[in-house]
């Protein structure tokens, strides 16, 4: 990545939500080697808490699909219900290692899917389009 990419990510802020401490430390680490300000969040409730207290730093959120008390689809839901993204409307990046394609169905109504393990090429790409550009409606 050159210098001009990487400045580019400076100031983006990604909100992560999974409850693998492995992964969370993953991606972490190589989202802040690429700039980002990174947030963590070890399951949906407390990431509905962290964006109650105030949604508008987040550019992205990278989502696991499959936690314990609430999965990725309840955490969307509760988006809506809440309106936590009524003023800012923050990209959704969604994560599962099942792999079904019908989960790769249901997914659709998020801004990406990646699977499980990650592919960090596929990782960067998403972030830096999707902070980049306006999200799905």
């Amino acid at each position: 990545m050159d210098k001009s990419q990487t400045s580019m990510h400076s100031g983006k802020h990604i909100l992560v939500v999974d409850d693998d401490d492995a992964i969370q430390a993953i991606l972490n680490l190589a989202l802040e080697s690429e700039n980002y300000q990174v947030t963590s969040a070890y399951s949906a409730l407390e990431a509905l808490e962290i964006l109650k207290k105030d949604a508008s730093p987040y550019d992205l959120i990278i989502l696991d699909l499959y936690m314990p008390q609430m999965n990725g689809f309840e955490f969307a839901e509760q988006l809506k219900v809440q309106g936590l993204l009524e003023k800012k409307k923050i990209p959704i990046i969604v994560s599962s290692a099942t792999n079904r394609p019908s989960e790769k169905e249901e997914a659709a109504r998020f801004d990406y899917f990646l699977p499980k393990p990650f592919d960090l090429k596929k990782l960067f790409d998403a972030c830096a389009t999707l902070t980049q550009s306006p999200a799905k409606s």
